[in-house]
């Protein structure tokens, strides 16, 4: 059984070593409720005042230079039925 002064070293240790999680940025997307929609890959049947959402992080194998190059985005929505 390690002594007190081993815990408190390892305790110690632990909290010097610990950083801040990194993997969240704080920006979100907000889903809305959809009906009548078909999951075909056509998006003809979305709502078209649904906001879309740039992709603005890239990791692609080859680098991108401007949105002639590339431009994407993506909405997002839900049915509970």
């Amino acid at each position: 059984m390690p002594s007190l002064k081993a815990t408190l070293r390892i305790g110690l240790l632990a909290a010097l070593l610990a950083v801040p999680a990194a993997a969240h940025n704080g920006l979100l997307a907000i889903g809305y409720p959809l009906a009548q929609i078909t999951i075909d890959g056509e998006l003809s049947d979305w709502p078209t005042n649904l906001p879309r959402y740039p992709l603005t992080n890239l990791a692609a194998a080859v680098a991108v230079h401007d949105t002639t190059d590339f431009h994407g985005s993506f909405r997002v929505g839900y049915n509970l039925g």
